[in-house]
């Protein structure tokens, strides 16, 4: 699906509105962006995703934005992402997602350990 592609993205603005064209537009994603904006939800979206508006996405609802898409199969918002910060990325399937996220809490835990027992 062309809309899928990274490449036809020349900024981010591009970018987010192709995953809210492939999830089902404005009126689907902006409720979950901005469930306390009721029904104005999807007219702040497209508010957000206008260059020359005032109103912009917070870090938080950009987080969440590159989520749902990613959740949705949409990959060329990262895409875009990756390749305007110079990075390479590759899509993990959600098992490996999980134990990658299961061994860094693991990690945590021990170095938490570690520090409790240095302390005694």
């Amino acid at each position: 699906m062309p809309e899928n592609l990274s490449l036809w993205y020349d900024d981010i603005y591009a970018a987010i509105r192709g995953f809210v064209s492939f999830a089902g537009g404005s009126k689907r994603v902006g409720p979950k962006v901005f469930p306390h904006k009721g029904d104005k939800a999807a007219a702040w979206l497209d508010d957000c995703l206008n260059p020359d508006r005032p109103a912009k996405l917070g870090p938080e609802e950009l987080i969440l934005i590159c989520r749902l898409a990613a959740e949705a199969g949409f990959h060329g918002l990262m895409e875009f992402l990756a390749r305007d910060l110079g990075y390479e990325i590759k899509p993990l399937t959600a098992q490996e997602s999980k134990k990658r996220a299961k061994k860094a809490r693991r990690l945590i835990l021990l170095d938490e350990l570690k520090r409790l027992e240095d302390e005694e």
